[in-house]
């Protein structure tokens, strides 16, 4: 749809501006190349307008025009304010003020948007011109004031000269000659530290004939002067012509005729074979009309008066007939969208309908082929129907003779089944048997830790209250061990851990010394038989006893640490304090006591080693392989 509005719209141009079409025939086949991109397409016809601008400005302006909506089309900013600026031109050239202004402030507003300084300080100036044109000059001096503004920051020297030097023109033009000049003066260092001779003659040029329009053709001279020498040995002889005029201007407020008549002349020379503007040759009408009445002449200035008014009468027309030609333009490229958009909507109904028989013939093709697939799966499916009959007659006899021997096997797991659940019902009554055993053994030893703590309180013989003491502390340990039997339910897998530190609490709690030491468990989430728990708690007993009786007997606070860890695949148990030091182990353990007959006993059960060493406290070190790993290496 894009390309047929394209092919539209540059046919409208080609046949309304032969002229065009015929000069930019090369562009306008890249522009309807069907493997050009949107953004190529664009480029041309922007390409194509700022080209044909000066040739046939109405033209320019279609080409112009739909760069900018197919721009919008497409969201590329870039492209969009370009051709905004390009169209704004046109429509300068067009008087189209209205629009010029329009186009103006929304190219400003596009810049804003992608933050580029140097194109908002040039579109800040399209708009001051834009007021200008609209009878606004302080409204245009603010614009330009803030591209001076916009520019500044920037430290890019051309650009800020450029601001500078359109607001010179700006403020000459709204009469604001004493910012002017200050504005000169900046232009000029600008110009000096850029290295321009020729903007530096511009400026010098517009400098003077701020003073001129002041009166001060004295101090305008060494200005115009200098701009003239300059803007002359250039090839711009439309900047030559300008200074040149301005020169005889002073002359004639000087009141020196020859030196005028001489500068006229010498602009006339400089502008003869160029297309000058209409500005400049209503200049050079003014400056003779003046000269006339300065040599006191006035046949010769009517005349010239007469001709300015005819220039003037013939630049209104001309300027009415390129608006009403621009406004023609505009309405035939909305006019042309108007029917475009027709088109289109047409366009896309056939497409509607071309897509509705399209889907209906692709919908009776699925279903034809819906149809033989179904036919060819049904063929296949009698066909596979018949192979398995077949095989399943052969298999029916194969199936009966399995049937009858799973038959026989079934009668035989059944009466094993019988015997297994009678050998499991006997497993039970074990566990339950053993269960009960242990229970009632936990509840003999605790009638007889109460029976022996009856008889502890007898202060009568203190020895004898010691020994019922320590043999009733060995009965909590092994009751211990039965109480774990009974709630794991069997023998195997106790928690140490757990039990060291219930067994370490109870024995602090029967000295009384629960507030006073502090006892710290060091042993692994693993779990032991009750045949290595049972010895192993009466040695802890034993060895916290012994530390509470010996090594804290004169001490108000102490730490006992009880470590228990695999070593190369045996149990190490370190139990250790801070107790007094004995001085050797017969201080600690007595040889021929009960208590060192029990541990080294204990120690055996276990299949183990135990030492005892008195450094910085008491250390003791049991090593021995487990009973359940034992039995494990056996099996």
């Amino acid at each position: 749809m894009i390309r047929m509005r394209q092919f539209a719209l540059c046919l409208f141009v080609g046949l309304a501006c032969p002229s065009v079409a015929t000069n930019l025939g090369d562009s306008l086949r890249f522009l309807l190349d069907a493997d050009a991109s949107a953004q190529e397409r664009i480029k041309a016809m922007i390409h194509i307008a700022t080209r044909a601008a000066g040739r046939d400005p109405m033209g320019a302006l279609g080409y112009a025009t739909n760069a900018s909506r197919l721009a919008v089309q497409n969201g590329d900013s870039v492209l969009l304010r370009e051709a905004l600026v390009a169209s704004g031109a046109i429509q300068q050239r067009l008087g189209l003020r209205a629009e010029f202004t329009q186009n103006s402030m929304r190219a400003l507003r596009i810049s804003l948007n992608l933050a580029r300084p140097e194109w908002i300080a040039a579109d800040l100036q399209t708009v001051s011109r834009a007021r200008r044109l609209n009878d606004d000059p302080l409204g245009a001096v603010e614009e330009a004031r803030k591209a001076v503004a916009v520019a500044a920051p920037t430290r890019d020297l051309q650009l800020i000269l450029n601001a500078e030097a359109y607001l010179l023109e700006t403020l000459i033009d709204a009469g604001l000659l004493v910012e002017a000049r200050r504005c000169a003066d900046r232009a000029l260092a600008l110009s000096a530290d850029a290295n321009d001779p020729d903007r530096s003659a511009a400026v010098r040029l517009l400098m003077g004939k701020a003073m001129l329009a002041q009166g001060k053709h004295l101090d305008a001279q060494p200005y115009l002067v200098s701009a003239e020498r300059t803007l002359c040995a250039g090839v711009n002889p439309e900047a030559c012509a300008q200074a040149r005029l301005a020169l005889a201007r002073m002359a004639i407020q000087a009141g020196r005729i020859p030196a005028a008549t001489e500068h006229l002349a010498a602009a006339e020379a400089a502008i003869r074979g160029h297309s000058s503007p209409a500005a400049m040759r209503r200049q050079v009408l003014e400056l003779y009309r003046d000269l006339a009445l300065a040599r006191n002449d006035h046949r010769s200035a009517y005349g010239q008066l007469t001709a300015l008014k005819a220039m003037d009468d013939s630049l209104r027309n001309a300027d009415r007939e390129l608006i009403l030609t621009g406004m023609r333009v505009m309405h035939d490229v909305d006019q042309m969208d108007l029917d475009n958009a027709e088109l289109r909507e047409r366009n896309n109904r056939n497409e509607g309908r071309i897509a509705n028989q399209r889907a209906h013939n692709r919908i009776l093709i699925g279903s034809t082929v819906a149809l033989l697939v179904f036919v060819g799966a049904l063929l296949m499916f009698v066909l596979r129907t018949r192979r398995i009959i077949r095989w399943s007659r052969m298999k029916s006899a194969v199936i009966e003779r399995q049937k009858n021997e799973l038959h026989v096997k079934s009668l035989e797991l059944e009466q094993q089944n019988l015997r297994l659940r009678d050998t499991l019902l006997s497993e039970e009554q074990k566990d339950l048997v053993l269960r009960e055993i242990h229970h009632r053994v936990k509840n003999n030893l605790q009638v007889i830790d109460s029976l022996l703590g009856l008889h502890i309180g007898d202060p009568a013989d203190p020895a004898a209250s010691r020994a019922l003491r320590e043999a009733q502390g060995r009965i909590r340990a092994m009751a211990m061990v039965h109480t774990a039997i009974y709630r794991r339910g069997g023998e195997h897998d106790l928690p140490v851990g757990d039990h060291l530190h219930e067994l370490a609490r109870l024995v602090l709690v029967a000295h009384g010394r629960h507030d006073a030491i502090s006892v710290v468990v060091d042993a692994p989430p693993d779990r032991l038989h009750a045949k290595e728990l049972m010895p192993l708690s009466l040695i802890v007993n034993e060895l916290l006893s012994n530390s509470l009786k010996y090594a804290f007997a004169n001490r108000d606070q102490g730490h006992v640490r009880i470590a228990l860890q695999r070593v190369d695949g045996s149990w190490v148990m370190l139990f250790s304090d801070n107790g007094d030091c004995p001085t050797d182990e017969r201080a600690y353990v007595r040889p021929g006591s009960f208590g060192q007959d029990l541990l080294r006993a204990l120690a055996d059960q276990l299949g183990g080693q135990l030492s005892i060493r008195s450094v910085n406290g008491t250390q003791v070190r049991l090593e021995f392989e487990a009973v359940a790993d034992a039995f494990r290496k056996a099996s």
